[in-house]
């Protein structure tokens, strides 16, 4: 052996020949027609190292093992691939593959037969206990199998042995997975704090024994597995058998093929949230399901002959194929009550489906005493009702309303108020951009160090055009020669939208502004900041397009930014200064999602956020005019460093898609301003400006007037 190889391949290959010894810590590799065997059993083991490959194409075998022994124990990370046999047999407690206490990546993929015989009690095929396996998958023409056990065997076994739990990720059987035994048989077991997510079976998941209990899969724990089948779960023989048993809590299952059992079809001790079953559940002395003492979310049905015992689930649905071909259930000794409908997937028309329920006497309790509805399918609105033609039979009938909203036209109809919504969140935009980065600092002091400002600002918003007028407070303080603050609100006195917006005038732009000038005559750097907040409640209308229907909802709408700018004001002359600046932006604008009102089918409305980063260059000029008259411009550019804005979303109707916000964004777009001041005298200031920005989206201009009082004291 050499010793500075990673790992030791033992390779067989010769045919026919035997072997009474123990392959330990190695990949292991047996060729087609050969046979590694030990009648002692522990034919492979992995204890140590790893990861390791066991690949058989031909036999390993364990045979005449006495109790508590395995065929190939793995105690680390390990693959196994089998195409071949892997065979043990002996009295009790044995299995011919274990995984147990391996905190290595661990699976198995068998194309072959994996079995174990034994005459005493506790025979397994594999068994994960305290291990993780990422896949257990069975293949066609695979077997996985135990046979002749006399007391609880199983076929793959999900356990623990100190708490940890085993698990595994997929079990996907496309062949055959048996339990054969005198008593207690599972094909598929997960018990203690064993986990299995999931159980793909195309294949056969079987049970059969002489007596007592025999399940083709069981859950006795909380293992929140799901379960889909297109081949066959059965457990057979015995005084309780079942294709399925759960006393734990699973997440669904999904049955296209035949679920079946000697006595239930599925029988459920804990909890199911979904069973949607579009094949067949059979039970042949009991109920296709029985719910006797667990509970069920939703069970959605589509055979004609399905038999049910016990606690209602919580929600019913109907699946309709056609006129001839739909679900009906027989229940026996309902408990508790269920809200019924119609399976979206369904295909309905204007008719009545007979004996979609039988054996419920008691509508007001068993329906909660809701027997009717409307439902859309298909591109039209029917109503339905229960109607109790005989006995404990109830019929559904469904009566045709008139066309539905198609898809389409609703499409159009979301995307009519989508430029609006964009247009409203320009506007916000527009307010709060320039309350930070213009006039709203309130910086005329006199004796006092105070300062305050009253005036009007007028905004224009071009597509779709939007007007707002405010009026505006502005209160200031200088601390010191080098700091001032200020704050101020915003009102806005009205808010002229689009007909399908109304934003109510409540709600107020506020903010604050704190400056820190280097030297007290403002020459030199100057670094602001500044944020701006505001809560509006808007009504929005979603208008008739086509077929779509009209619909109104209510949301709030939020607005606020955060301004840091740095800037250097120059003298150019006593009478020309420039100030060249550059700043950082952030901002949020959010519309909360919203469902309309008075409507037959309303949408609900997804919550949309539009978030920037934006960077800003410019430079701002003050010129001196007169003694008492002064002149200022700037011009600058922004340009969003990342803008994210969510997109509109709608559902309520089948078949909407999301609406894009950014598909038309401006991420550069240019800034400009012109304006005087007049002194009134030293403590007195009037002053206008007009302030220029296109916004983000669609290529959107705004234009702002805004005409201020100051007052210094």
């Amino acid at each position: 052996m050499n010793q500075y190889l990673p790992k030791i391949i033992f390779i067989i290959l010769y045919s026919n020949l035997s072997f009474a010894e123990v392959l330990l810590n190695q990949d292991v590799d047996i060729a087609s027609g050969s046979t590694l065997s030990n009648d002692s059993g522990g034919t492979i083991r992995e204890l140590s190292g790893g990861p390791y490959t066991i690949d058989n194409r031909g036999t390993i075998e364990a045979t005449d093992m006495n109790s508590n022994n395995h065929n190939i124990r793995l105690l680390v990370g390990t693959s196994v691939d089998n195409s071949g046999l892997i065979d043990t047999s002996g009295s009790a407690n044995l299995s011919s593959i274990i995984f147990t206490d391996n905190s290595g990546t661990n699976s198995v993929i068998n194309s072959g037969t994996i079995q174990a015989e034994t005459t005493g009690q506790y025979g397994h095929g594999i068994v994960v206990l305290d291990a993780s396996l990422t896949e257990i998958t069975n293949s066609s023409g695979g077997t996985i199998k135990v046979t002749d056990s006399a007391y609880v065997s199983g076929a793959i076994r999900i356990s623990e042995r100190i708490g940890d739990g085993g698990s595994v990720n997929t079990i996907t059987n496309n062949g055959t997975i048996t339990a054969i035994g005198t008593t207690h048989s599972r094909g598929i077991i997960s018990i203690d704090t064993g986990t299995i997510d999931r159980i793909n079976n195309t294949g056969t998941i079987q049970a059969q024994g002489g007596s007592e209990t025999n399940y083709g899969i069981v859950f006795w724990n909380d293992s929140g597995t799901t379960v889909t089948n297109s081949g066959t779960i059965q457990g057979t023989g015995g005084t309780t058998s079942r294709g399925i048993h759960i006393n734990g809590n699973i997440s669904s299952i999904t049955n296209t093929g035949t679920i079946t059992g000697g006595t239930d079809g599925i029988g459920n001790d804990g909890h199911i949230t979904t069973i949607v079953n579009t094949g067949t559940i059979t039970g042949t002395t009991g109920y296709g399901i029985n719910n006797g003492a667990g509970s069920i979310t939703n069970l959605t049905n589509s055979q004609n002959n399905l038999t049910y015992n016990g606690k209602l689930p919580t929600n019913y649905y109907v699946k309709v194929n056609s006129s001839s071909s739909y679900g009906k259930i027989t229940i026996s000794n309902p408990q508790g009550s269920m809200n019924v409908g119609i399976s979206d997937d369904s295909t309905l028309e204007a008719t009545t489906y007979s004996s979609v329920f039988s054996g419920i006497t008691d509508a007001s309790t068993s329906f909660g005493g809701v027997t009717s509805g409307t439902v859309i399918n298909g591109g039209k609105e029917y109503s339905w009702s229960l109607v109790n033609s005989v006995a404990t039979s109830w019929d559904l009938t469904l009566t045709f309303l008139r066309n539905a909203p198609s898809a389409a036209d609703t499409q159009r109809s979301i995307r009519a108020i989508k430029g609006q919504l964009q247009g409203n969140l320009n506007s916000l935009t527009a307010g709060a951009n320039f309350a930070n980065m213009n006039t709203y600092d309130c910086n005329f002091f006199d004796a006092k160090g105070g300062c305050f400002s009253f005036g009007n600002r007028y905004t224009d918003v071009q597509s779709p055009s939007i007007q707002t007028n405010s009026f505006v407070a502005t209160g200031g303080y200088k601390l010191s020669d080098h700091f001032r603050v200020a704050g101020f609100i915003d009102q806005n006195l009205n808010y002229n939208l689009a007909h399908n917006i109304d934003v109510e005038n409540k709600g107020p732009l506020v903010g604050l502004i704190g400056v820190w000038n280097q030297h007290a005559n403002q020459l030199g750097w100057q670094i602001k900041v500044a944020n701006a907040y505001q809560s509006k409640d808007a009504s929005i209308k979603r208008s008739v397009t086509g077929t779509s229907e009209a619909g109104k909802g209510k949301t709030d709408i939020d607005a606020q930014s955060y301004v840091a700018e740095l800037s250097y004001n120059h003298a150019i002359n006593s009478s020309l200064f420039l100030r060249p600046y550059m700043a950082l932006r952030y901002a949020l604008v959010k519309q909360d999602g919203y469902t309309e009102t008075g409507v037959d089918n309303p949408l609900t409305y997804n919550t949309i956020r539009d978030r920037s980063k934006t960077a800003l260059v410019g430079v701002k000029v003050k010129k001196q005019l007169t003694n008492k008259v002064v002149a200022r411009g700037s011009v600058g550019l922004e340009h969003d460093l990342s803008h994210k804005t969510d997109n509109l979303e709608a559902s309520g109707v089948s078949g909407l898609t999301s609406e894009s916000f950014s598909n038309r964004l401006d991420k550069t777009r240019p800034v400009a301003s012109l304006g005087a001041d007049y002194y009134i005298d030293q403590t007195q200031r009037l002053s206008v400006n007009a302030f220029h920005q296109e916004l983000p989206f669609a290529s959107t201009k705004s234009r702002t007037l805004y005409i201020n009082y100051m007052l210094g004291f």
